[in-house]
């Protein structure tokens, strides 16, 4: 069963100096995923990790330029996306946003 999912991140500083919510900073980027069979998301720190069969990036429901702040690695089923240190990762949300 594919499941969609959306997360995003902030400037550091934009967040705290502004003291915004991660989503309504003017630099906040954001990645959708669509992934087949996919288990748990969790995030900790600058990590969001999932496992599944196979994934995808949704450019059309994804911010212009996510790919500058996300990057990830796949290790067998699970993938694993990391944003920056100068950078808040907000929540994940189910579909796309």
């Amino acid at each position: 069963m594919k499941k969609t999912f959306s997360f995003g991140a902030a400037p550091r500083s934009e967040k705290i100096g502004n003291a915004a919510k991660v989503n309504q900073c003017k630099e906040f980027k954001s990645v959708t995923v669509t992934a087949e069979n996919a288990g748990d998301v969790t995030t900790h720190n600058d990590c969001v990790t999932f496992e599944c069969d196979s994934f995808g990036i949704v450019e059309e429901y994804s911010t212009p330029g996510w790919n500058e702040v996300f990057s990830y690695e796949i290790k067998e089923r699970r993938v694993i996306f990391r944003i920056p240190g100068s950078y808040i990762l907000g929540k994940v949300i189910p579909g796309h946003h």
